[in-house]
């Protein structure tokens, strides 16, 4: 994520693929809908995108 904070492109595309498989199962239990999970899953990483700066890398990617 440090890497996501400077503006590495590459960086942000491997933190996409290692955690969006993670992510999409828990979005379709929640949302109950293929497609409300594919949308929750684009914002979500929207705002990891749009708030990396606040991300505190003394802390774990996961919880934030």
């Amino acid at each position: 994520m440090g890497r996501v904070q400077g503006g590495d492109r590459a960086a942000y595309d491997a933190l996409y693929h290692r955690w969006s498989p993670r992510l999409f199962p828990f979005l379709h239990r929640r949302t109950g809908s293929q497609r409300l999970a594919e949308e929750a899953l684009q914002e979500a990483w929207l705002r990891v995108h749009r708030f990396r700066a606040r991300f505190d890398p003394q802390r774990p990617f996961k919880p934030w």
